[in-house]
Formats: C-alpha cells, structure tokens, sequence
C-alpha cells in the first residue's frame, strides 16, 4: 500500500457509487459487472406522457375529426334529398287532389279546402300557382282554386326525422368504431416507436453504466435509427478518448517510475539540512504522484480483478492506521465481516484518513459501525464545488494543493467493491465521509475473478 495523501479538492459527491457499478468517470469500474437493471436511472415516463398514448389519442382525435366532418356533410345531404323527396310527394298529391276536385267536387287523398292553419307563406299563394313549405316537422303544399278557394295538403315529416335520426345513430357507431379501429392502429405503431425508442434508452443507460460492448443502433432507414446510429458514434468516440487518457496516465507513470525512484534514493544521500529537507518532501509528492498515477492506472486496466474475501472489517482498519494512532481517533461501535478485498479498503481509508489529516483539522475521527466506516474532522469542510461535481482526477479545490486523485481512487475503489462512499459536510462544521461495504451475508458468490491477483 503506498503512502497517498488525497487533496480536499480532489472530488467527491454528497452520495458517491450508491450500486458500485459506476466509476467517478462514468465508466463501469473494474471488477464490477454491468448492472442488469441500469434502465431503472432513467426518468420515468408517465402513462399519459407516452409516446404510444400520444400518438394513439392523435390518430383518434383526427379519425373522430374526419368522420365528423364527413357526417356533417352527409347529413345535410341526407336532410336536403328527403325533403325535397317528401316535397315531390307532397305536390303529386296536391295535383291528384286538385284533378279529383275538380272532376268530382270532392276532397281526396288528405287535402283540405281554406285550411286555417297554413302557414302564412303557403296561405298566401298566388292565382293558378302552387306554392310548398317545410317547417322542419310537416310539408304542406297548396294552390289557389279561385279568388275564394286554396286547395292545400299536408305530410306529416316524422318517417323523414326518423330516417335522420337513424342515419345519425348509424354515423356515430360508424364513427366511434373508426376511431376505436384507428386508436388501435395508432396504439400498435407508437408501440413499435416506443419499444424502439426504449430499446436506444436502454442502451444508451448501459454504455453510460460502463458496457462498451452494448450498442444502442435500431434497424431500419427511419429517424429513430438514425438517432440510435448517431448515439452510437457518439459513445465510441467518447470511449476512443477516454482510452487515449488512459494509456497516456499509464505511459506516464510507468515512464516517471524509474527516475522517480532515482531521485528518491539521491535525495536520502543529501546532507540535513533545511534544503535537503525541501527537496525530500518534494522528492517525495512526486513519487507519491507517480504512484496515484499507477493506481489509476492499476484500475482502468481492462484486466483488473478484485481478489474477493471475507473481511474483518475492524480488524483491516485498525492495522492500516496502526501508526496514525497518535494523530487518529479509531472507534469501534460494531464489529462486521465484510466482502471485499483488503488491500483496497486500506487504500480508501487511508486515502480519506490523509485528506481528513492535511486539509483537516483535528480531531480527526475513524468510527466503524457494522458495515460502515465514517471518517470525520473539524476542519473547513469540503468546497461546494467538489460535492456538486463529484471526483475528477487532477482536480484541485484547496489553493493548488494536491493532485485531486487522492478521492478519485478512494471512490473507484469503493464502487469496484460494490459498496458507497458519500463525502457531505457536518452541520456543527468539518468533512465527513462514510464509507459503506457489503456485508458477508448480502455480498455476491465468488466470481471467476477470484482465483487471479489483481494486476
């Protein structure tokens, strides 16, 4: 285990690797497998936000639109051939009637002679002239005998409203199954969008959960394929950068490694004095650099592996700060076994101990409970900035000091294992960080990985 001091300014979160499936970077850490339920990150969606729902409820409402309008117009049709129907009758009627009287002196066929209850626009028809009028219930029809004399005929229209109210009945029955027919159609083909659409998201959750191998591209020639293509495309350049800055911080450590130990053994032939001694601390940042470096690098390895065992928990915190005892405040509250691997719960909890003790203020406390590992200290506290934007390698809060991977290993650490690292502030003031781990009991079955080392 190497010496690391993690800068206060090296990232974090309020609620940091929550499933261990994630790394500080987005990328599935080593050691770890995919989360078979990454879509459960996504954003729900609301039953009547879906896509299905919208395009179904679309094809309804404009199905119920078109059969309206065509009703509208074939019932005006309908209303304006029956009356003109029932207006034909009326007036054959009427001639029947006027050729009858006149032959016989006798009303036929319904007519009436003077009927007082015509109305005005038939009443007042003109001599030799036949005049007919609809009043929306009856047709009547009259013509003028003599000066004293209007022949008239009525036809009750009840068989025409009739005939309107059942073609009506039939139009909304016509009209409530199309609608239902294409709500159904529209329901099948949002399906077809959305299940693809899903199909993408889903993808898309699991290359952001760190499965490189997943890709999110949909047959067909369609918008949505071409989105899923272009997320596609954008997911392998991402990943083509993130492992160009991987090799190049693996190149680099292992090119700083040997001259670094060069001037680690040089700087302990100096003579002591207050300038051999600044060039050893220096001597000694950079090497502790060089070693961060590796360890980042140790852990973006594809190849990594976690050398799962039953852990001691009490037991492995103890003998990692058994020689910052004077400066620490170890407590135990209850004892727990643990599944994990212990050199990298002594890289965590050194990690968090030495940013607690140089960005920190004392007292610099170490509580185990159970599963849990709560490092806390009475210092500034961590900056906002760090719990908002979460670990990022070289990033640097407390006025230049640190490399900013301190927190950044410490996180991908606790995520490979599967447990959870918040870093919050105090409310009496001071940094916090509470470290939880899987119990023995709740912890998965001994992978394949176990029978190697890690690289």
């Amino acid at each position: 285990m190497s010496d690391t001091a993690a800068s206060r300014g090296s990232g974090g979160s309020s609620a940091t690797g929550s499933t261990g499936s994630r790394g500080p970077d987005g990328a599935l850490a080593p050691g770890a497998t995919p989360e078979p339920g990454a879509t459960s990150d996504l954003p729900s969606v609301r039953r009547w936000h879906s896509l299905r729902v919208r395009i179904a409820a679309g094809v309804a409402v404009v199905a119920i639109s078109v059969s309206l309008m065509i009703g509208l117009v074939v019932d005006r049709a309908a209303a304006t051939d029956g009356r003109e129907r029932l207006r034909a009758q009326a007036l054959d009627r009427l001639d029947a009637a006027v050729a009858f009287y006149d032959g016989r002196g006798v009303l036929r066929f319904g007519a009436a002679l003077n009927d007082q209850s015509l109305p005005p626009a038939v009443g007042n028809v003109g001599a030799d002239s036949q005049v007919s009028w609809y009043d929306g219930t009856s047709m009547y029809a009259a013509q003028r005998l003599d000066e004293r004399h209007v022949l008239s005929v009525t036809l009750p229209g009840d068989e025409l409203a009739s005939q309107r109210t059942a073609l009506r009945w039939a139009w909304a029955q016509a009209a409530a199954i199309g609608a239902a027919i294409s709500a159904v159609l529209g329901w099948l083909v949002g399906t077809w969008l959305s299940r693809r659409l899903r199909a993408g998201a889903a993808a898309a959750a699991a290359i952001a959960s760190g499965d490189t191998q997943r890709r999110a591209a949909q047959p067909g020639g369609d918008e949505v394929a071409l989105l899923t293509v272009a997320l596609d495309r954008m997911a392998s350049a991402l990943q083509r950068r993130l492992q160009i800055e991987r090799h190049f911080t693996a190149d680099v450590a292992h090119e700083l490694r040997s001259p670094v130990t060069g001037l680690v053994s040089a700087a302990e032939l100096l003579p002591r004095d207050d300038v051999s001694d600044l060039v050893r601390r220096q001597v000694a940042r950079l090497r502790r650099l060089v070693e961060d470096l590796l360890e980042i690098s140790r852990i973006d390895a594809p190849d990594s592996t976690i050398d799962w065992q039953d852990c001691d928990l009490r037991a492995v915190v103890t003998a990692c700060l058994q020689h910052e005892h004077d400066r620490v405040e170890v407590e135990v509250l209850a004892d727990a076994v643990v599944r994990a691997e212990p050199r990298r719960i002594e890289r965590v909890v050194t990690n968090l101990v030495r940013n607690a003790l140089t960005y920190g203020a004392p007292p610099v406390r170490v509580v185990v409970d159970g599963p849990t590992v709560t490092v806390a200290d009475a210092g500034p506290g961590y900056p906002e900035e760090l719990l908002q934007e979460g670990p990022r390698r070289f990033a640097t809060y407390t006025r230049g000091k640190g490399s900013g991977l301190g927190l950044t290993i410490a996180v991908k650490h606790t995520e490979a294992m599967g447990g959870s690292l918040a870093l919050s502030n105090r409310p009496e003031g001071g940094a916090r960080a509470v470290l939880v781990l899987r119990a023995a009991t709740t912890a998965p079955p001994l992978a394949a990985d176990d029978e190697h080392e890690e690289q």
